[in-house]
């Protein structure tokens, strides 16, 4: 792993503007307990345990309503039994030791955990990136979500399907998009995983049906219909492909598009998606951690843009990419001028995709032109072919080495 750490001063620097930014967000949030959007979970899961319907108004069509699973109703529950502040902090802290953890086990996994200056950077920069406050602005727990789809991509690596597919389900039973990363355990030929991952998430299902009842559930699923309204969908925050065909054919024509022609132009681009990241995918089974990682991390990224509804805050799940990108990079030759030629250009895209997210965040006439979206939609058609681009180089420097170890082999 070629991967080092920048000098102890650099690092440190790095550190100090980190916890310092950290700490004046969390203060400027500090009265954010009462307001959108912790108060609505916390709101939300207190009627659920009580035995009300928090997804009732919504069912009937106030589109201002939050819609969550019950399953995350039901893992907040705990937290309904203190005050609202109290319980506000604890969430925020769940959600900022799930970002180091993630970095941590990132790290871990590529192999260079122990350099203390290298982690120290990695983490400091991840706290620098602002789709991050806005996670923690709203209370989201995208932080988290990342942590666990970590987790089983960690385990199937070691061959724990059973903790790999039960950490898929808890996740994808939490908020339900998450459920796309499938798709790379599929494509990776993890059929335990896969199946594992079902079976739990068709006993968390039976748990909420036995819990909360048919009618609630129900409930759920109508609001969450009844939530993609153009409230929702046209919103320049919004950074799923559903969203942004919506806005664009509204733009062009001038006048809302008909549920058929949105649903079928939203159905061929989400193809499209799933077959540019299976292309990526797929392939023999990569030598490296950081191949590995690049292949699953674009199933993140593509875990939001088949959401119907995806925010800005969703680029929380980007991180990743962004660290594997850089290690297999540097830790693979660029071979032939052609395919250095390649993976250059694609760092370009990436580095123009990382701009398109940062400057909207501070600028919104760039938000409004739904720049989120371009940005993410460069990020993840680079992130792809950078992927394919590294696996080749990565498999023929592979080659060669064995040819070598062959050549000397008395």
């Amino acid at each position: 792993m070629n991967m080092r750490g920048p000098p102890s001063l650099v690092t440190w620097v790095l550190v100090a503007i980190a916890a310092v930014v950290l700490m004046r967000t969390e203060y400027h949030n500090r009265d954010r307990w009462h307001e959108t959007d912790f108060n609505h979970y916390y709101a939300n899961a207190l009627k659920l345990r009580t035995g009300g319907d928090p997804w009732r108004a919504n069912a009937a069509g106030d589109a201002s309503v939050f819609n969550y699973p019950p399953a995350f109703y039901l893992a907040l529950s705990p937290l309904t039994h203190l005050a609202p502040q109290p319980a506000y902090w604890i969430w925020q802290t769940i959600q900022i030791g799930s970002l180091i953890a993630s970095m941590l086990l990132i790290l871990r996994e590529i192999g260079v955990g122990c350099d203390r200056e290298l982690v120290a950077t990695i983490v400091a920069l991840a706290f620098l990136f602002p789709p991050v406050y806005g996670s923690l602005y709203d209370s989201q727990p995208t932080a988290l979500l990342m942590l666990m789809l970590l987790i089983s991509w960690r385990a199937a690596r070691r061959g724990w399907d059973a903790c790999a597919g039960g950490m898929l389900a808890a996740a994808a039973l939490l908020k339900i998009y998450p459920v796309a990363v499938g798709g790379y355990f599929l494509l990776r030929r993890r059929t335990v995983t896969v199946v594992s991952a079902a079976t739990f998430f068709a006993l968390g299902i039976a748990a909420m049906l036995v819990l909360y009842g048919i009618d609630r559930n129900l409930d759920f699923l109508r609001a969450t219909r009844g939530s993609m309204v153009p409230f929702w969908l046209d919103m320049d925050r919004n950074v799923s492909i559903a969203g942004n065909v919506h806005w664009a054919m509204l733009r062009l024509f001038g006048t809302p598009p008909t549920p058929s022609a949105h649903a079928a132009l939203t159905l061929m681009l989400d193809v499209a998606a799933i077959m540019v990241a299976g292309a990526a995918t797929i392939g023999e089974r990569p030598v490296s951690a950081e191949i590995d990682g690049l292949r699953f991390s674009l199933w993140l990224m593509a875990a939001i843009l088949l959401s119907p509804l995806a925010w800005g805050h969703y680029f929380v799940l980007i991180i990743p990419f962004y660290i594997f990108a850089a290690a297999a990079t540097l830790n693979t030759s660029r071979g032939a001028n052609s395919l250095h030629r390649g993976i250059n250009r694609n760092l370009v895209w990436l580095g123009i995709g990382l701009v398109g997210i940062i400057v909207p965040y501070f600028w919104t006439p760039m938000r409004h032109a739904h720049a989120y979206f371009a940005a993410l939609a460069i990020t993840f058609v680079a992130g792809c072919s950078l992927t394919r681009m590294l696996a080749n180089a990565e498999r023929a420097d592979h080659e060669k080495g064995r040819a070598a170890m062959e050549a000397v082999r008395p």
